[in-house]
C-alpha cells in the first residue's frame, strides 16, 4: 500500500508539474500570439501609410503633369496665333510686292514715293492705335470716377 501511495503521490506531483508546464506553455503561446498580432497590425499600418504616401505622390505628379499640359497647350495656342499673324503679314507683304512689281509706273516713280507711302500708312496705323488707347483711357477714367462716387456715397 505504501508503495502504491508513493506511486500515486509521485503521479500527482508529475501531473501538477505537467499541468504547470502546460499553463506556462499556454501563457507563452498567448504572449507570442499577441506579439505576432501586434507585429501584423504594425506591418498593416506601415503598408497603409506607404500606400497613402504613394497615392499622394501620384496625385501630386498628376497635378504637375496637368499643369505642364495646360502650359504647353497655352504655349501651343500662342505659337499658332503668332504663326497665323506672321503668315498674314507675309501674305500682305507678298501681295504688296506683287502689286508694286505689276505696277507699270514702278520703274518711272522714285523709291522715295514708295517710302513716303509706307511711312504715311505706318503713321495712320499709329494714329489709330493712339486714338484707341485714348478711348480706353477715357473709359478707365470714367470707371474710376464712378467707383470713387459709389465709395464716397
Amino acid at each position: 500500500d505504501d508503495d502504491r501511495e508513493a506511486q500515486l503521490d509521485e503521479l500527482r506531483k508529475l501531473l501538477e508539474k505537467s499541468s504547470d508546464e502546460n499553463k506556462q506553455l499556454k501563457q507563452q503561446y498567448s504572449e507570442e500570439l499577441e506579439l505576432e498580432r501586434k507585429r501584423a497590425k504594425a506591418r498593416e499600418t506601415a503598408a497603409m501609410r506607404a500606400h497613402q504616401k504613394l497615392i499622394a505622390e501620384l496625385e501630386h505628379r498628376a497635378k504637375l503633369a496637368e499643369k505642364e499640359s495646360s502650359n504647353a497647350t497655352a504655349l501651343s495656342e500662342a505659337l499658332r496665333g503668332e504663326v497665323s499673324h506672321l503668315s498674314t503679314r507675309l501674305t500682305k507683304g507678298t501681295d504688296l510686292l506683287e502689286n508694286v512689281l505689276e505696277d507699270d509706273d514702278f520703274e518711272r516713280r522714285p523709291i522715295e514715293v514708295f517710302l513716303d507711302e509706307a511711312d504715311r500708312l505706318r503713321k495712320a496705323k499709329t494714329s489709330q492705335r493712339l486714338e484707341k488707347a485714348e478711348r480706353s483711357l477715357q473709359r478707365a477714367t470714367m470707371r474710376k470716377t464712378n467707383l470713387a462716387a459709389v465709395f464716397a456715397s
